[in-house]
């Protein structure tokens, strides 16, 4: 087994590190720590970053960006079907995280088997948590939202609680499904994996339109949150829905694990971290548009890349929130929201 990776912060520190660094996180962790802060003190004597700075930089966003996409189309899939919040889809993203580990690393499965068996266990334990824990609750409250919202984070809450209690706080390095040097886009060294990230998540949203367009699954997926009265009427089964979209909403967030373990290390608690980022892009990009997500997803990859080659790292989180709370102001319902949003 791997020693696990002793270093100071929560994994939001190893975003932030990941998001500015790219090039950086081909070293080794102890060179890093001292790449970081070099170039933090070369930033604070410049006046601007340059031009090369800023195209990596929004290369490494993008990256990024799409791993928050994943998360966020895993709340919109449920919101969109069923209207409700699934918080839990967070906890799916620290499965992803640790079974990268437990996989590659504990039992030497190489990344190809590991990816299989991950998105597998993250579909059926998505399918699970419908069944077991919210489902109960669904028709004990009369399909209470706010209960089932509750009952969704309980589950994050247990899940990391319980991956805590198994590996520790610490961070485990994993190793990346795509080694080498960065790779050379113009003058923009490109790391290898925020490649992967970003051609993952294109295959994932085409497919995902595909399916929602063109397959009755997919209609009857668009339609239910609208009227789930009158697809039952039309013989569909509702539960049934409710089911696959949880299904999915899973592996969407092992996925997102999976891809962001060798970039900010496997943690027990990286769930929790990108449950803000994923919520805030769907609140962004509007609650029920898939395309608003991965749009409102992209925004905050920049902004957190972008944050520390002007200011602190430390004030990506409150940036992110304001362009947040900036694009509610203007427009309610997000970039590409629903004309109506049903309040919890």
């Amino acid at each position: 087994m791997s020693t696990p990776l002793h270093s100071p912060g929560s994994a939001t520190s190893a975003i932030r590190r990941a998001a500015h660094s790219p090039e950086n996180l081909s070293a080794p962790p102890d060179r890093q720590h001292g790449s970081s802060a070099r170039r933090g003190h070369h930033c604070s004597e410049a006046s601007m970053p340059s031009l090369q700075s800023l195209l990596t930089a929004l290369v490494s966003g993008l990256g990024m960006g799409s791993a928050y996409a994943l998360v966020a189309l895993g709340f919109t899939l449920v919101f969109s079907a069923t209207g409700y919040f699934h918080l839990g889809v967070a906890a799916f993203v620290t499965l992803g995280s640790v079974g990268a580990y437990v996989g590659v690393v504990g039992l030497g499965m190489g990344w190809g088997l590991t990816i299989l068996l991950v998105l597998v266990v993250g579909a059926v334990g998505g399918a699970l948590t419908e069944l077991i824990t919210v489902r109960p609750v669904r028709n004990r409250t009369k399909n209470d939202r706010t209960a089932v919202m509750l009952t969704t984070m309980g589950f994050l809450i247990a899940v990391d609680s319980i991956a805590a209690l198994w590996f520790g706080s610490e961070k485990l390095r994993v190793p990346s499904y795509w080694d080498g040097e960065p790779f050379q886009l113009g003058s923009v060294p490109v790391r290898r994996v925020f490649a992967v990230m970003i051609v993952v998540i294109v295959v994932v949203a085409v497919a995902l339109d595909i399916v929602l367009r063109r397959t009755s699954m997919g209609r009857i997926l668009r339609a239910a949150h609208d009227d789930p009265q009158g697809i039952e009427l039309m013989g569909v089964n509702f539960q049934r829905t409710i089911l696959i979209s949880f299904a999915l909403a899973g592996a969407f967030g092992v996925l997102a694990g999976l891809l962001m373990s060798p970039v900010t290390f496997s943690s027990a608690f990286v769930g929790f971290d990108l449950l803000l980022y994923g919520f805030a892009a769907m609140a962004i990009g509007g609650f029920g548009s898939f395309k608003g997500a991965i749009i409102g997803a992209s925004a905050i990859g920049i902004v957190v890349a972008m944050t520390p080659l002007f200011v602190t790292p430390a004030a990506i989180n409150p940036l992110v929130l304001l362009l947040v709370v900036v694009v509610l102001m203007i427009r309610p319902t997000g970039i590409l929201g629903l004309a109506e949003v049903r309040k919890i």
